[in-house]
């Protein structure tokens, strides 16, 4: 699994009472990922163009396509979550290359 890689998962509610069928983007490092775990956040189809803790990803962009997505998207970055690999039912597609480091430099300033 590597980073950037867009995938399809149960990825379970914070209160941890249930999980929902989703996609996920792997924003783990690629030496990271190379062991049994991924990390991982979640990817909504019903975005919020205005939520500030979330990358919008409209459907017009030209590099939409690769994501394997269906629909215009939001990247909830703050969801943060660690997976076993073995729990990914598929991988859907590819997140831009710019797309991604915005994303993984907004997940690294929550720590800061």
């Amino acid at each position: 699994m590597k980073c950037g890689s867009v995938c399809l998962t149960q990825f379970p509610f914070t209160n941890g009472t249930s999980a929902k069928l989703r996609p996920v983007l792997v924003v783990s490092q690629d030496e990271y990922n190379a062991g049994d775990d991924v990390v991982v956040v979640p990817i909504s189809s019903k975005p919020l163009e205005d939520d500030q803790y979330s990358v919008f990803i409209d459907s017009s962009s030209p590099c939409f396509p690769a994501t394997g997505l269906r629909t215009s998207s939001a990247v909830k970055y703050t969801k943060l979550i660690t997976l076993a690999k073995s729990v990914i039912i598929r991988r859907l597609g590819v997140m831009d290359a710019t797309l991604l480091l915005d994303i993984q430099q907004k997940v690294a300033k929550m720590f800061v």
